[in-house]
């Protein structure tokens, strides 16, 4: 087995760059998924499964940071 650097220049075989476009594609399909909703949920999971990574990763960013609060605010009530 070759060493080194196995980074995207070093992509030897066929399926590894194959797996690297479909997930360009994804990641692609995700930012344009507002953009493109008139393709319903081919455009729908991609985006959904990305904006959940990011909010989780905002949320771990904010614990670690020590700004995130575990207690939740009760939520304003109007009377009509």
């Amino acid at each position: 087995m070759p060493q080194g650097n196995a980074g995207l220049i070093g992509l030897g075989s066929p399926w590894a760059a194959m797996a690297l476009g479909a997930q360009g594609l994804f990641y692609a399909i995700a930012l344009g998924g507002r953009k493109l909703e008139r393709f319903g949920k081919l455009t729908y999971v991609p985006r959904f499964l990305v904006d959940s990574n990011v909010a989780a990763v905002a949320g771990l960013w904010r614990h670690l940071r020590g700004s995130q609060s575990a207690l939740w605010d009760r939520a304003q009530r109007t009377t009509r």
